[in-house]
């Protein structure tokens, strides 16, 4: 049912009234109708109602005031907000973060980190994010699956870095390696390796003639129990330093000129077909 509109309702209001009027006008104590003047009356309600009806009609021809649309810089709401700018490293001084994460923001994954794995047609892996953790798992024999943070690419005159993680190896295997990456390339780069055995390794991966072993070593007094570790590199010039809690095993330097400049990240590798899980609680980038 159509809604009456103001005029209209007033308009049925001074029809009621012209009627009472007239009803006044033709009882018992009033003069005959006929004697009665309301021509004037008429006159009145009459004008009344063609203003009134002049008014509705304008109305229906003038089109509704819309709002005024926003300003053409304004961005609609749902928008995501623009990308964080890459940053600046050119004043970066020794000891200045480049880079870090605890891995707890929102959502299973971290921005700007990437994976794949060697050989490149094992898939059988997984990685996520989740209760503050990066977590790395992998079950199929002898596979290294990378994860590397994809936003930053260090220059040659800027590929001085320092990387710090700790690593906690969670899986019912104790078969693995974990490492820490620095100079990474399409054409390759080092990676340094803690085993669940005690053993460490600094290797040299070329994307042609595949790894080589620059360093490797044992830890005095290992105990294959304690699963969580704190790894630190240093890639300086041609000077490569591996350290394993803090300390510097005995052949835990070592000096290659190959890769200079590159990306950073992990990698976890699993050597037998066995459950390998491991939980990276923070990756911290910085200049040495």
């Amino acid at each position: 049912m159509p809604t009456s509109t103001p005029q209209r309702k007033l308009l049925l209001i001074l029809g009621v009234l012209l009627l009472a009027a007239l009803a006044c006008l033709g009882g018992s104590d009033a003069p005959p109708v006929d004697t009665v003047d309301t021509s004037a009356t008429e006159a009145a309600l009459q004008a009344t109602q063609n203003a009134l009806e002049a008014q509705q009609q304008q109305q229906q021809q003038d089109p509704p005031t819309q709002p005024p649309p926003p300003p053409a810089d304004d961005p609609p709401a749902d928008d995501p907000p623009p990308a964080d700018p890459a940053p600046d490293l050119s004043n970066l001084q020794s000891g200045d973060i480049i880079y870090s994460t605890d891995f707890s923001g929102p959502g299973d994954w971290e921005d700007g980190w990437v994976h794949f794995a060697i050989p490149e047609d094992n898939d059988n892996y997984t990685t996520y994010v989740e209760n503050d953790y990066l977590y790395v798992e992998v079950e199929q024999a002898d596979t290294t699956i990378y994860v590397v943070y994809d936003n930053i690419y260090l220059e040659r005159d800027q590929a001085d870095v320092r990387l710090d993680a700790f690593v906690d190896n969670v899986g019912d295997a104790r078969d693995n390696n974990i490492s820490l990456i620095c100079r990474g390339s399409s054409e390759g780069w080092y990676e340094f390796s803690l085993t669940s055995s005690g053993l460490y390794f600094i290797y040299k991966y070329d994307a042609v003639d595949g790894y080589e072993i620059l360093s490797q070593g044992g830890l005095q007094g290992y105990n294959r129990n304690d699963t969580d570790h704190e790894l630190s590199v240093t890639c300086i010039g041609d000077e490569l330093t591996f350290a394993i809690n803090g300390e510097i095993p005995r052949y835990g330097v070592v000096t290659d000129r190959s890769f200079r400049e590159g990306q950073f990240g992990v990698s976890v590798y699993t050597l037998r077909n066995n459950l390998v899980g491991v939980e990276f609680d923070y990756f911290i980038a910085s200049v040495p």
